[in-house]
């Protein structure tokens, strides 16, 4: 969750977090909200960076526009 702050600086995303969440099962969580003005190009970006997603260890969810923030 830290290094995807440097991945979106240049490509007109925000990035606001990694929030740590509440752990639950025993394993640690954290949210990160990406927001942009255009969001088409918002989800290429995410797709890219999920594609090239080496660490194998951590489960990464994609929600775009959550109805709620759990």
């Amino acid at each position: 969750a830290f290094e995807i702050k440097s991945w979106f600086v240049d490509k007109g995303i925000s990035v606001l977090g990694p929030s740590e969440l509440l752990k639950k099962q025993d394993l640690y969580r954290y949210r990160v909200l990406l927001r942009s003005k255009n969001l088409e190009d918002m989800r290429q970006w995410v797709h890219m960076w999920y594609a090239s997603y080496q660490n194998r260890k951590v489960k990464v969810a994609i929600d775009v526009n959550p109805l709620f923030l759990d």
